[in-house]
């Protein structure tokens, strides 16, 4: 399944695959999107990579490395 994130601050779009919702990205697959999502390099940017309202759920979390990462859920999944 593809899943679409998107930056309006920058007006960008990364497109991730998953296999199913609930799935929390590798760190190639966040490191991929956040590029996509934010041009800025220098280190200075405050967007945080996602920006507006998304298809579905996103967590920041971290992997079993402690990197970040996104957790993506559906949007039913979402606690209150």
């Amino acid at each position: 399944m593809r899943v679409t994130l998107r930056n309006e601050f920058h007006r960008t779009r990364a497109e991730v695959v998953v296999p199913t919702l609930p799935h929390t990205l590798s760190a190639s697959q966040y490191r991929r999107a956040l590029r996509a999502l934010c041009p800025c390099r220098a280190g200075v940017c405050q967007c945080g990579g996602l920006r507006g309202p998304q298809s579905v759920g996103v967590e920041l979390t971290a992997d079993a490395n402690g990197r970040p990462t996104w957790r993506l859920s559906a949007r039913e999944e979402l606690a209150p």
